[in-house]
């Protein structure tokens, strides 16, 4: 009984693995220079709120009980909210469509075309090994160079 009560307590506290999968394609194709803000981001999350049919995930930081969001680490000039990037998951022609946006320039959620919960079983399995993974970033001061100044820190 203790088991069950721990894990019901804690599971909306840790990101799970598609979500982790999605944050870290959406890293890899980010300006290097911003991946420090990014992992400061996302190492702060650690309260999780999963609305029913796998249809979003929104990420918290929680100070003494209440949403914190530290200006410090978000990325400059961003609107209220921004769109940053567009992750498509293919799996047995199934097609997962997560979007991730920023709230005052911090990560903040993911919004689900298609519902999420295939994929969160598939993940780990036999079937998982043919996955494909796209994701765009959508405003190119955040994108991934090759060399130069990232825009988004000038």
């Amino acid at each position: 009984m203790m088991r069950f009560l721990s894990n019901l307590l804690w599971r909306n506290r840790r990101l799970n693995e598609l979500e982790v999968l999605i944050l870290d394609t959406v890293r890899s194709r980010l300006d290097p220079e911003l991946y420090g803000l990014w992992d400061e981001q996302t190492s702060s999350i650690n309260r999780v709120n999963r609305l029913p049919e796998g249809v979003e995930s929104d990420f918290y930081c929680i100070r003494n009980g209440n949403p914190y969001r530290d200006p410090k680490i978000a990325f400059p000039d961003c609107a209220e909210e921004h769109l940053l990037a567009t992750v498509r998951l293919t799996l047995c022609s199934k097609v997962l469509t997560a979007e991730v946006w920023l709230v005052h320039g911090q990560v903040f959620c993911i919004e689900y075309s298609g519902g999420a919960g295939y994929f969160e079983e598939a993940m780990g399995g036999e079937l998982w090994s043919g996955h494909e993974i796209r994701c765009e970033v959508h405003e190119g001061r955040f994108r991934s160079r090759a060399a130069g100044q990232s825009p988004a820190l000038r």
